[in-house]
């Protein structure tokens, strides 16, 4: 009896994990192509603070390095706001945001290498933090 829990909570995890929208595409920086792929814990984000990820790879999956990471956010009746996001490891860059209430948000992701700037906005649904 108790096997059949991990079936089940690996499904649930699974259908959450699909639902997810994708969180990833391309920004140019300088003639370079640059995939940016966000990650959240947990997506769908809930009310409160909200780990963010930020993973830059060039077409071959290769870390790309860039000088600024920042996150612009908001939602419904949340005015936007801007954090800078930290590097930790080469091409991955972590932030917090903070989505105050339920319902459609929006974060931008803003990379910066010299004078070239790339943005791409992804929807998010916030969801009740229970």
């Amino acid at each position: 009896m108790g096997f059949s829990i991990v079936p089940v909570a690996g499904a649930a995890l699974l259908a959450t994990v699909l639902r997810a929208p994708p969180r990833s595409g391309a920004v140019d920086l300088s003639g370079a192509q640059v995939q940016v792929t966000i990650h959240l814990a947990p997506d769908p984000p809930k009310t409160g603070p909200i780990p963010v990820e930020v993973v830059l790879t060039d077409n071959r999956l290769r870390a790309i390095l860039v000088d600024d990471v920042r996150i612009r956010f908001g939602a419904e009746r949340q005015p936007p706001q801007t954090v800078t996001a930290n590097p930790v490891a080469p091409g991955i860059y972590r932030a917090e945001v903070t989505f105050l209430n339920v319902g459609r948000a929006w974060l931008e992701v803003i990379v910066r290498r010299g004078a070239s700037t790339g943005r791409l906005t992804f929807p998010a649904d916030v969801r009740p933090n229970i």
